[in-house]
């Protein structure tokens, strides 16, 4: 027989586990030995970054801790477009919605995906104009949380508009 409360703290259970999880940067990070050196000479990928598309507790089951788990591993193969800034922040669409339609305002720099709270300004894209960075630094952690914001931001954004019949 189950006693009341026990799904409570179950529930309030994995609820800390999953919060812990995803506040961790794992560290210690192996190599693959697949090189992340790539040609952009052409300026085709200017702004772009491999990225982890899903969380690692996500794609093994929630077997991933800090320092157990290779982020490489959940690295994407192909680039993503991170921003087309010369820093590593995001601009944003805002959708006003006046009774003469639907105006689109775009703020610059909206974003920014710092490192730490003491810092003040983002850093830099690379002198090739990408944002490659060594998995696990702290510099590879800050480009991918812009990715995933501006993702969850362009979701979020696309769930507002109204639908058109």
């Amino acid at each position: 027989m189950i006693k009341p409360g026990y799904s409570l703290l179950r529930t309030i259970l994995l609820i800390a586990s999953i919060t812990i999880y995803a506040s961790c940067n794992p560290t210690e990070i192996a190599s693959t030995g697949r090189s992340n050196l790539v040609s952009n000479s052409d300026g085709h990928l200017d702004g772009a970054a491999y990225v982890y598309k899903e969380s690692p507790f996500i794609l093994t089951g929630g077997r991933a801790s800090p320092g157990t788990y290779n982020i490489s591993k959940a690295v994407s193969g192909t680039p993503e477009l991170i921003t087309e800034n010369t820093t590593l922040t995001g601009n944003c669409t805002v959708d006003l919605f006046f009774s003469s339609g639907v105006y689109n305002e775009e703020l610059s720099d909206c974003i920014r995906s710092l490192g730490q709270e003491t810092d003040t300004q983002p850093i830099s894209r690379n002198a090739d104009r990408m944002y490659v960075f060594t998995p696990g630094t702290e510099a590879f952690y800050n480009t991918n949380t812009l990715y995933h914001l501006q993702l969850a931001g362009i979701r979020i954004r696309y769930s507002l508009k109204p639908e058109v019949s």
